[in-house]
């Protein structure tokens, strides 16, 4: 989600492939909804040599705007890109696909619902505004609320605002 970096839905393949994209996006659809516009990087799973693509059609089909980007005006992407690999793919060596499916569904769920966001003010998670609710957990932060015992959904207690960090 380009407003929230929420990530919506996910694939992991051994190539990029049309049919695990437009699975994937179908997927999200029926989890969170149809979105009004689609960015993507024209990648070789968007275009088809023999007219449109698959893709294409099927945004056509729902009603969907498509915007394809280059690499200079896709920065949103490029740096979730770059942290995907920082955080996730430098960090861990992945014996096979089902092992990377699944570490990386775990690190999604993390940077979804608990790592801070320095666009989105540096306090909240993409999943705050996302599910609209960052007037909830600013209140709750400035109240100096924490994570309750039990599960609190928020987790407040590890956020906090980093000016700088030293590794």
């Amino acid at each position: 989600d380009d407003h929230s970096r929420f990530v919506v839905g996910h694939g992991v393949d051994d190539a990029e492939r049309a049919d695990l994209v437009t699975k994937t996006f179908e997927d999200a659809v029926m989890r969170h909804g149809k979105p009004e516009t689609v960015l993507h990087d024209k990648g070789s799973a968007f275009w088809s040599w023999r007219g449109i693509s698959r893709f294409t059609r099927l945004l056509e089909e729902m009603g969907v705007e498509q915007i394809a980007t280059t690499k200079q005006s896709n920065g949103k992407v490029e740096v979730f890109n770059g942290n995907l690999h920082k955080e996730l793919f430098d960090r861990h060596r992945f014996y096979d696909v089902a092992q990377m499916k699944r570490r990386l569904a775990a690190h999604l769920h993390w940077y979804n619902h608990r790592r801070t966001h320095h666009a989105l003010g540096g306090l909240l998670v993409p999943a705050d505004r996302y599910h609209g609710r960052v007037d909830e957990v600013m209140a709750r932060i400035e109240a100096g609320a924490g994570a309750e015992p039990g599960g609190d959904a928020l987790q407040l207690r590890d956020r906090v605002l980093e000016l700088f960090r030293v590794t």
